[in-house]
């Protein structure tokens, strides 16, 4: 799948986090101490934190939802959705995080 990506006209609204080393470090911290229950999601690079009521922190890559696919706020994939969900759900279902240099984490 050849995928790029434009910025969006309309941001998505904030549905979560992708945050990796000191960003996920503080993310973590921040969710911890205002007892937010975000469902969290830790991986080999990184944390994911979904939740509208996310808290913000430098370097975090902040997520809207289109159907079964989060993907960065401000970012548009040039490939529609129907051929983006075809594409992951051959390699395993969904949802799915989609990042803009082409990772993609299959939620638990």
């Amino acid at each position: 799948m050849n995928l790029s990506w434009s910025v969006r006209a309309q941001p998505l609204a904030v549905e979560g986090c992708w945050a990796e080393g000191a960003a996920a470090a503080d993310l973590q911290a921040k969710l911890t101490r205002r007892a937010l229950k975000l469902q969290t999601a830790r991986f080999d690079t990184g944390l994911l934190a979904l939740g509208a009521e996310v808290p913000w922190v430098d370097g975090g890559t902040y997520l809207g939802r289109q159907g079964q696919i989060y993907m960065p706020t401000m970012w548009l994939p040039n490939l529609p959705y129907e051929w983006l969900v075809a594409g992951l759900a051959k390699k395993a279902a969904g949802p799915w995080v989609l990042l803009t240099d082409q990772r993609v984490f299959t939620l638990p």
